[in-house]
This record gives C-alpha cells, sequence and structure tokens, in this order.
C-alpha cells in the first residue's frame, strides 16, 4: 500500500486476510466442512467477525451439488447471522476457470465504485436444494450501501479452496489514514 499511496493510485479496497486449502475429498465435489475453514481462517486472518460482512461474492458453479455445498459452508459460518447478501459472478459473464478469482474481485470492486450490485438474473428463483436461510439472494440487479467487508470464495477442481476477506473503501481509508497520516490520502 505505501508504494500506491507513493503515486496517488486510487485505493479502492484492501485485501486483509485470504487462506487456501484443499481437501482432495473428491475431483469435482467440495467438501462443505474444509470450506467453512478456509473461509473462517480468512476471516481470523483479517481479525474481522463473520457479523462484519456484508457481501459474499460466492464461487457458485450452478452444479447442483456444488452450490448446495457452498451454501452448507457459508450457513454454517454466518450462522447466528440474518440476510448476509450472497452475490455470483458466474451467473452474469460465465465461468472463466483459472481466471474466476479475479473475474469476482473485479466485480466487488465495481459494486463499491457504482453501488450497483449485479443480481443473479438467470434463474427467476433459488433451487429448493439450496439452503437459503440466513443466506440473501438478489435476483435482481441492484442499489447498495456500499459494503465494509466482503469475501470472495473461490474453488477449484481438487478440493482447492481459496477465499479472500477484503475490506471496502470506507474501511480501508480509515485504516490507510491512522497507518500513513489522512495528508498520505490527499
Amino acid at each position: 500500500l505505501k508504494d500506491a499511496l507513493n503515486r496517488g493510485a486510487n485505493i479502492i479496497a484492501e485485501i486483509m486476510g485470504y487462506r487456501i486449502n484443499s481437501d482432495g475429498t473428491d475431483y469435482v465435489l467440495p467438501n462443505p466442512e474444509r470450506q467453512e475453514q478456509c473461509i473462517r481462517q480468512a476471516l481470523d486472518r483479517a481479525e474481522i467477525e463473520a457479523s462484519m460482512v456484508d457481501l459474499v461474492s460466492s464461487h457458485a458453479t450452478s452444479t447442483p451439488q456444488g452450490d448446495e455445498q457452498e451454501c452448507k459452508a457459508l450457513r454454517n459460518v454466518f450462522s447466528e447471522e440474518t440476510g448476509t447478501l450472497i452475490n455470483n459472478t458466474k451467473s452474469f459473464i460465465g465461468h472463466s476457470l483459472g481466471a474466476a478469482a479475479g473475474d469476482q474481485l473485479s466485480a466487488m470492486l465495481g459494486v463499491w465504485e457504482t453501488g450497483v450490485m449485479p443480481g443473479i438474473t438467470t434463474v427467476d428463483h433459488v433451487a429448493s436444494d439450496v439452503a437459503t436461510d440466513r443466506l440473501e439472494f438478489p435476483l435482481q440487479t441492484q442499489t447498495t450501501e456500499l459494503p465494509k467487508y466482503a469475501l470472495i470464495n473461490s474453488k477449484g477442481f481438487g478440493g482447492n479452496n481459496a477465499t479472500a476477506a477484503v475490506l471496502g473503501p470506507e474501511v480501508t481509508r480509515e485504516l490507510l489514514a491512522r497507518h500513513h497520516g489522512q495528508r498520505k490520502l490527499s
């Protein structure tokens, strides 16, 4: 961040914590316990609580078992919360395989830049096998209050799991001002 500040870059967000793990349970079917562990460890590294997360960019490949398993992990992490927003980049751009997490981060930066959150517009309802209690899946594109904290959830073949905890612009600017001084941000 110091280099970005020195060159006057517009800092939109900061990745504060991330975690990568692998479960090796199945070539394509994810393991929800290991996904949950990955999410919790990313939150721990970022030193934020699940209750602080406003928006999750889910991996959600639209495979029935994969989405069900990811939602199970998310429900467990957000078991005390109500209405955690779940977004899905793949629903409007498709799956770019290895670049998917980058697409998700780009879309999240777009939400922070515009205040518009793309909905999951490719469906008219969430599948009945996806447990939605305590999770909110906006199906329509909407203007939204800017999330302060977000998660990017990305998965890969062979049980590879990755989660990044990302601070939104407001929190990032507060931290930068505290560590580098308000004048440095101007």
